[in-house]
């Protein structure tokens, strides 16, 4: 074979490699593509996944809220009239609180209205008279529905009594001992309120993300008072 035909010869073979390369890197780029396209699918079926859960959940709040008012609005209207105006009389003592439930009509559905008066004035809706009763009314209409319900008798108050004033603090504990211990709840107290904390039968802080440690009640309130000189909060409003 002369020289200028093995070069020939070692030219193609060159081309040859060059292009099986190409080959070799097209098929990479595109099996690359397709693990990503295999990705973006599972994403996407999780996405998918999640807003399907998301629907159902949407359906059973709408659903619980319709059993809510139906219930509020039927046979259980007088048993949480009783329990609400007795909680309220028993904490705020020394003012003259009255408590209704006032059924209406909104097209085909029923509408429940939580009214309160004090004294001889009129009734109004009870979020109007301040912070402290309303606090007081949502706790009440939870732990009676949630007794209605069958539901587990847990339950959560998030910074729920910040807005009572310090008269009657102690009044709502010791009533909300009586109802919790009678009935059978745990309760799940979240405060950065010095006020509250004496009245834990166990107290936690929250250190950093991921760290509880149990406390004092003296070491508790000196965490919550170092934290409000930190972060100030809004004033208390009194009289509620």
């Amino acid at each position: 074979m002369g020289v200028e035909a093995f070069r020939e010869l070692e030219t193609r073979a060159e081309g040859i490699i060059a292009r099986f390369h190409r080959t070799l890197s097209a098929y990479d780029v595109h099996k690359e593509a397709k693990a990503g396209l295999e990705v973006s699918i599972e994403t996407s079926k999780k996405e998918l996944e999640d807003l399907k859960n998301l629907i159902i959940l949407q359906d059973k709040s709408i659903e619980l809220c319709k059993e809510a008012v139906e219930y509020y609005t039927g046979k259980a209207k007088g048993r949480v009239t009783q329990l609400i105006k007795g909680g309220l009389v028993a904490i705020f003592y020394d003012r003259q609180l009255d408590f209704k439930i006032e059924i209406g009509n909104r097209g085909a559905s029923k509408t429940a209205r939580f009214l309160m008066s004090e004294g001889s004035a009129p009734f109004r809706d009870v979020y109007s008279h301040g912070a402290g009763f309303t606090s007081v009314v949502a706790m009440l209409l939870r732990i009676h529905f949630i007794m209605e319900m069958g539901y587990p008798r847990y339950l959560i108050l998030d910074e729920a009594m910040t807005r009572i004033s310090d008269i009657y603090v102690d009044g709502f504990f010791e009533f909300l001992n009586k109802v919790i211990k009678s009935l059978g709840f745990e309760v799940l107290f979240i405060t950065h309120d010095p006020r509250f904390v004496e009245y834990g039968d166990a107290i936690y802080s929250f250190i950093r993300p991921g760290i509880i440690k149990k406390v004092s009640t003296l070491e508790a309130v000196r965490i919550i008072n170092r934290k409000s000189e930190e972060n100030p909060p809004d004033s208390f409003v009194e009289g509620e």
